[in-house]
């Protein structure tokens, strides 16, 4: 998996995503599947709820280390490439809510 995810960061900084942008859409990803499956998930007892709450938990770890691992790949490319790649056109410092 980590591997994965260090090319998921490598290409990002290939294509010149800003890094903030980078984290806000693997940070969005992760909230919105997060309220998908608390509006989804049908907590009729006791162990549905212990369930519901795993797998958020789980979510969570998983995106948490997704996150970590494309920064690394993110980091190393940039540090390959210096300072040659330009961020894509219109990708300036925006203020996400």
């Amino acid at each position: 998996m980590e591997r994965r995810y260090t090319e998921l960061g490598e290409a990002r900084a290939q294509q010149g995503v800003a890094y903030s942008h980078f984290v806000w859409a693997i940070t969005a990803t992760k909230e919105y599947l997060r309220a998908f499956v608390q509006r989804e998930g049908l907590s009729d007892n006791a162990m549905e709820l212990h369930g519901e709450l795993e797998l958020l938990h789980l979510l969570g770890q998983f995106f948490d280390r997704a996150l970590y691992y494309a920064a690394v790949g993110y980091e190393r490319e940039r540090d390959r490439i210096g300072g040659r790649q330009r961020r894509r056109k219109g990708d300036e410092q925006r203020k996400f809510t």
